[in-house]
């Protein structure tokens, strides 16, 4: 037994053996040994361009040298705190991001406060505390095949079929038809607290919402007093090109979560910052929320510089000129004959690439597996393959990617198909 089979037989007998069947199905093993900029390597060697980025913790890519380096130099100073008492780390980290939250906006009512988690299901839960506590409210509009994390008030917007398997019951829900969020009038009702959307569903591939659909929904919950919650865990920390995906629609929302990319890829952080209204809640229940280790200082430290690089000038600059690059790419593979592509949903360095049907899909993301490209399916549209490599990608980076992705559709046949079917 070599060293890679070793580690799988050990992983799935004592942390999750199903998991791990799925990825030996699919001859996709992976054991992550060296990992540097856009790459990563097996143990066994075999090195990969990362386009899965972990949901975007990886954006800055692995071991981003800056942020290495502040984390180097702050466990000299600091440890994870104390989160009962006021930090002055905490309290600059919450500062920048109320910066980023006004970058290309004006509103008179911003997002003002922040208060910091570990996970982006923790900030999910955070989120819909506060919308039923000041709202007074139950109800919670998400939409099908959504992705807001697997904890306990998050969970209310998983699939049935989910919450059936751990034998839950979360009231309280309703899962809307992404297409019917142009109507979403039509299924609020008196108990509405709010609405809960990712700016892209990553988990659908990446489903781009129309501009004027965003538009209309911010009009009707300002109209209806509904909580407007914008769920940037995979879109947020410049992955489409802003700041926050938000401001691509030229919306405010109510609420703002985030994750991953926040991280660095060093430090667990996520956030829940909200409207200075909704801070109420707290008033009478001042330790009515507490994470321990939410707003770790070591991790405030990675997260401000993570913040910095992302709005550091030209490096959004940068992710749009990428973006344009793959664009136009996918744009010629998709004109020539036979690419069994349909089209590429995109926001920036969010990429969806849609293929004509499951298994072609499937298919693909073994044969990328093969030559050297980690990319992920989409939970909710198996057509899809997400395709988000790291932000700080260069063009004689994304070059050799996007030959690597040719050669594997190249050798993406009928006989590989049948092969994986079989699996």
């Amino acid at each position: 037994m070599d060293k890679k089979e070793e580690v799988f037989e050990l992983y799935s007998k004592h942390v999750q053996q199903y998991k791990a069947e799925v990825w030996k199905s699919l001859n996709m093993i992976t054991i992550l040994g060296e990992r540097e900029g856009i790459y990563f390597w097996d143990e066994n060697g075999k090195r990969f361009i990362n386009c899965h980025c972990n949901g975007g913790v990886f954006n800055l890519g692995h071991r981003n040298p800056e942020i290495r380096q502040v984390l180097i130099e702050g466990i000299e100073k600091y440890d994870i705190g104390n989160h009962h008492l006021v930090s002055r780390l905490r309290a600059e980290l919450a500062q920048k991001l109320v910066e980023s939250f006004h970058y290309k906006n004006d509103a008179t009512e911003s997002i003002e406060k922040v208060i910091f988690g570990v996970s982006g299901g923790e900030a999910v839960d955070l989120a819909i505390k506060i919308a039923r506590g000041y709202t007074r409210k139950k109800n919670i509009i998400s939409i099908k095949g959504a992705y807001h994390g697997y904890t306990g008030l998050a969970m209310g917007t998983a699939p049935e079929k989910l919450k059936e398997n751990f034998y839950l019951n979360v009231p309280n829900f309703l899962q809307i038809e992404v297409e019917e969020l142009n109507s979403i009038e039509k299924f609020i009702d008196g108990d509405t607290a709010a609405v809960i959307l990712e700016t892209s569903p990553a988990t659908m591939g990446f489903y781009i919402i129309p501009y004027e659909t965003m538009q209309h929904i911010r009009e009707i919950c300002t109209q209806k007093n509904i909580i407007f919650i914008i769920d940037e865990v995979q879109t947020g920390m410049g992955r489409t090109g802003e700041v926050w995906g938000y401001q691509k629609y030229d919306i405010v929302p109510d609420m703002v979560i985030a994750a991953k990319g926040l991280s660095g890829s060093m430090y667990p952080m996520s956030f829940t910052a909200f409207k200075k209204k909704y801070d109420i809640v707290f008033k009478d229940a001042a330790f009515g929320h507490v994470s321990t280790m939410g707003g770790a200082e070591l991790g405030c430290l990675v997260a401000l510089k993570s913040l910095e690089i992302t709005m550091r000038n030209g490096f959004l600059e940068h992710v749009n000129q990428m973006a344009t690059y793959f664009e136009q790419e996918f744009a010629q593979i998709i004109a020539t004959k036979n690419s069994k592509i349909i089209h590429v949903r995109q926001l920036g360095l969010a990429m969806g690439i849609v293929f004509e049907n499951d298994l072609i899909a499937v298919a693909m993301l073994s044969k990328c597996y093969e030559n050297g490209i980690y990319c992920f399916f989409s939970g909710y549209d198996m057509r899809v393959i997400q395709f988000k490599p790291p932000l700080i990608i260069t063009s004689e980076q994304a070059i050799e990617l996007m030959d690597l992705f040719k050669k594997s559709l190249s050798e993406l046949n009928d006989e590989y198909i049948s092969s994986i079917a079989k699996k």
